[in-house]
């Protein structure tokens, strides 16, 4: 169980609507194959903590969406919901089935009394549509907020990037997708890519697991790291990860399948209490080189103060180039100025070996921190979910990933589906931009809805929602894809 505290009907796999196939054309002696399906990795309710799972039917046409609950036995999982729209009446449940119309949005809440004893688990998805979404979940008595991604991913193995220096500390929460136990092979290696540890991790059949890392594996107490997890044959896993830092909680994504053609993030920020944290890993057997260059709103190269925690060193690049070994991460912070205006803009990492990674940007007045993953998805159509209710403010990042300009089309609309308004965002070759929705397009004001984001055949873009609560707790949402 997390420490900072994490720790359904009975349907198995082979029941979801689209999601499994059995290879049963092999030979009998190999295991079955299982298709992604998406789901989402943590669901903690009670014990102050709060889930809050949002659906997006992203097709033009109504959608079924079912969703499972199950604790860490495998067991369903009962949770009482609350549905913020006020369409639903409040229900108790371990499954979910409900109809999101076209282009519309499902918001499920569940939480229970501080004192009672808090349920861990995770989240399956069926649906005949093209369904897609997250969770927010939040801890209330410390004011911690972060999102966990509805994925569909079935990757061979999975890598964390930890890191436990200081007052940082990293947990993993996984879950078991098949109705098998699953016994999963854990390597664990320093920054530098030496195995220094391995494990063997047994979840049972649609189970779940969750802990810190520096707890359960005292070899990655006060270093960092990655720590690899192997999914076995014939099975399917989903995992997570969290940053605590203090007062400040961020999930961590996974990386799963890296190819070579590098990614884009869509906003770093420093200066005026704004700091911005890049994590690159080299999930590869080889060693290799790759670039992280900087460019400002207009697309320029923007040059940036940076220190190399690792090895203490400093520099003022708009463009950073290392050789990573096989198996090594490399963390690169901006040295930004509290009194100097803040400046943002986006990076880019371009590389010839499987390297891949994320940022995180910290808010120093409020000791925030937000995660900003590496876009890899090349989509020319992103959804954004957005919420301006109830003193919530969410603002959204684009960033051009080409050198040409581009012209990108918006769509509003509001939590129904209904169109809301319309509009288009010109970026510069490689420019950039951040606005915040209520602001700059007035009929997003005080509703839920969403932002579908179009850009032409062949443009490469990517895009960020930024969420800010009243106490100024910040969490990043990701958009989506069709």
């Amino acid at each position: 169980m997390w420490v900072v505290q994490f720790t359904g009907r009975d349907t198995t796999l082979a029941s979801t609507t689209q999601s499994v196939v059995i290879d049963v054309t092999s030979n009998t002696s190999q295991s079955p194959t299982l298709a992604a399906v998406p789901s989402i990795a943590q669901i903690a309710s009670a014990g102050g903590w709060d889930t809050t799972l949002t659906l997006v039917n992203l097709d033009a046409t109504p959608a079924q969406a079912t969703l499972d609950f199950f604790d860490d036995s495998g067991n369903p999982l009962s949770l009482p919901f609350t549905f913020p729209q006020g369409s639903i009446n409040p229900t108790t449940t371990s499954t979910f089935n409900g109809t999101i119309d076209a282009h519309g949005l499902l918001l499920m809440d569940t939480t229970g009394p501080v004192g009672q004893a808090v349920d861990v688990g995770w989240s399956l998805l069926q649906t005949s549509g093209n369904v897609s979404g997250y969770a927010v979940f939040t801890n209330t008595p410390n004011d911690w907020q972060a999102v966990a991604p509805l994925e569909a991913l079935n990757s061979s193995s999975y890598l964390l990037a930890f890191d436990n220096t200081g007052s940082l500390s990293t947990g993993l929460a996984i879950a078991n997708l098949s109705p098998q136990s699953a016994n999963i092979n854990v390597i664990i290696r320093n920054d530098g890519g030496a195995t220094i540890g391995t494990e063997i991790i047994n979840v049972p059949g649609q189970g779940h697991s969750s802990f810190m890392l520096n707890s359960t594996y005292a070899v990655t107490a006060g270093i960092r790291g990655t720590i690899e997890l192997d999914t076995p044959a014939g099975g399917l896993i989903n995992v997570l990860g969290l940053r605590a830092n203090g007062p400040a909680l961020t999930t961590v994504p996974v990386l799963a399948g890296v190819s070579t053609s590098g990614g884009s993030m869509a906003h770093v920020a420093y200066n005026e209490g704004w700091q911005t944290t890049f994590t690159l890993v080299n999930t590869g057997a080889s060693a290799t080189q790759a670039t992280l260059s900087f460019f400002d709103d207009n697309g320029a190269p923007l040059p940036m103060s940076l220190t190399f925690p690792q090895t203490g060193a400093v520099s003022t690049s708009a463009t950073v180039t290392e050789k990573l070994a096989a198996g090594a991460s490399l963390i690169i912070e901006t040295n930004g100025q509290g009194s100097s205006p803040s400046v943002s803009g986006s990076a880019q990492l371009t590389t010839t070996g499987n390297v891949s990674g994320f940022a995180i940007f910290r808010y120093d007045p409020s000791h925030q921190e937000a995660v900003v993953p590496l876009e890899t998805r090349n989509a020319t159509s992103y959804t954004l979910v957005f919420d301006n209710t109830q003193g919530i403010v969410t603002s959204m990042a684009l960033a051009n990933e080409s050198d040409q300009p581009v012209s990108l089309n918006l769509i509003l609309r509001n939590d129904s589906g209904a169109q809301i308004g319309a509009g288009s965002v010109s970026l510069q070759g490689h420019g950039h931009t951040a606005v915040i929705l209520s602001q700059e397009y007035a009929a997003t004001a005080g509703i839920r809805g969403t932002v579908e984001i179009d850009g032409p055949a062949g443009s490469q873009f990517s895009a960020l929602g930024i969420r800010f609560t009243p106490s100024q707790n910040i969490t990043t949402i990701p958009v989506l894809t069709k």
